[in-house]
């Protein structure tokens, strides 16, 4: 990251040259990079308790940032930056100049590969058409009941009504939020009418993976892809940033009081363990990469953004988009979490042994970034596509989930290529995009 930031910064050889340490005193203008911190050990950063950090490797100095010469500029704790100022007396740098980050690459994939993925006619090819992808995310059901009606009403939507390739479902399941779940009391009612209490996994096992199923049973032709991605919020699931994927807890379950055929703590996930040849149903860890054809996407079920939001400092032009910029910091910071130290109640619970793991090996050309904030959907700075898609349901009524069509490169102009030549994607100019309504 270091490297990279001095390296697209888009400051001149003469200016890279004078990179210091932090904290070095100097009569003229240095270069620094480092990570931002707040002063205050308590509340919330402003521009007069802006502290820059540099790295061990160079003593790991911190120096306060005056940010007055400065018209623009959005800052976070944890930010990595390059400032160029002067810093006379070494506690103080007076900034001249200031990146806030660089993105990583877009991914390219050779002409052969999308003339193959766009115009192919096997299987998991588009034949010319677009790639539709449906995203929803929880809560799936209303604050009111937990019969999981919206849930069944979009796998409806993305099977039958208004079909997708693909359908990507982010947290929370069994929100822990929810007040039956907050109570610690969920009942389900048996075939001989009576209320039993259950556990959350067993709650998880009947609204969640059986009405899955069923609509795999019902129609076994059916060529929806789904891809789930736990939540924070999920209370029968692994409270910890990054999260694994959803995995039954108990092998081969508990044997059931209420259900002889049925296993407590077993989440029983239909097509992830050999009951069909081909595997529809897809596990994925909070956040995660994945692939539909050669598209990359960017997927993490906590509210980054709120977070951020939260957090931030800017100063910038009135014309100027907050959910965008929001949105940019985590591709320009290469990071699905870029906030350091996580603060505040809803903030996530950071394990640094694995920060890899929320890690941007590239930047996507799709981020979903689900968030309490107004859903939209933007093109980012370096290329990338963010959707917020908003919640399936917002308290006892339904909320909004986003469909988008990611449409074919012309055959004719891929033809123009010289074979084996990598392309870019430009996902964002080809994608046409709706937020609805459940």
């Amino acid at each position: 990251m270091q490297e990279e930031l001095f390296k697209y910064a888009g400051l001149p050889p003469e200016v890279t040259d004078l990179r210091t340490p932090v904290g070095v005193p100097s009569q003229g203008a240095v270069v620094c990079f480092g990570r931002v911190c707040c002063e205050a050990a308590e509340g919330k950063i402003n521009k007069t308790s802006v502290l820059l950090e540099g790295g061990r490797l160079e003593g790991g100095q911190r120096i306060k940032i005056a940010l007055n010469e400065l018209s623009d500029y959005a800052l976070f704790p944890g930010q990595f930056v390059v400032v160029q100022g002067i810093n006379s007396s070494g506690g103080k740098m007076v900034v001249e100049k200031l990146c806030e980050g660089v993105p990583r690459p877009l991914a390219v994939s050779p002409r052969d590969v999308l003339i193959s993925f766009h115009h192919g006619t096997t299987s998991g090819c588009q034949g010319g058409g677009p790639l539709r992808i449906m995203v929803g995310a929880g809560p799936f059901c209303c604050a009111d009941n937990l019969d999981y009606a919206p849930l069944r009403d979009l796998l409806l939507q993305a099977a039958k009504l208004d079909p997708v390739d693909v359908l990507i479902l982010t947290g929370p399941f069994v929100d822990a939020a929810h007040p039956s779940v907050a109570k610690g009391v969920v009942e389900m009612t048996t075939e001989d009418g009576e209320h039993e209490t259950i556990d959350l996994s067993t709650l998880f096992y009947f609204k969640v993976s059986g009405l899955i199923e069923a609509f795999f049973e019902e129609q076994p032709d059916l060529n929806l892809q789904i891809v789930i991605v736990p939540s924070l919020n999920d209370a029968h699931h692994d409270f910890v940033f990054p999260q694994p994927p959803f995995a039954d807890r108990v092998k081969d379950g508990i044997q059931s009081p209420f259900y002889p055929d049925e296993k407590l703590f077993r989440l029983d996930i239909p097509f992830t363990k050999g009951k069909s040849s081909e595997k529809r149903v897809h596990l994925v860890g909070n956040p995660s990469m994945i692939t539909v054809n050669e598209v990359v996407i960017g997927v993490t079920s906590t509210d980054v953004l709120m977070h951020l939001g939260k957090e931030e400092i800017a100063q910038r032009p009135v014309a100027s988009n907050r959910l965008e910029r929001l949105a940019n910091h985590m591709v320009y910071q290469q990071s699905f979490y870029p906030i350091f130290p996580a603060t505040g109640g809803d903030a996530p619970p950071l394990d640094m042994r694995f920060n890899d793991k929320w890690r941007m090996p590239v930047s996507p050309d799709v981020l979903i970034v689900p968030s309490r904030l107004a859903t939209f959907a933007r093109r980012l700075g370096n290329g990338t596509l963010a959707i917020n898609p908003g919640q399936l349901t917002k308290g006892a009524s339904g909320g909004t989930y986003a469909r988008f069509e990611v449409h074919p490169i012309p055959e004719k102009q891929l033809a123009k290529v010289t074979s084996g030549q990598p392309l870019p994607h430009d996902v964002a100019q080809r994608t046409s995009i709706q937020i609805k309504r459940i």
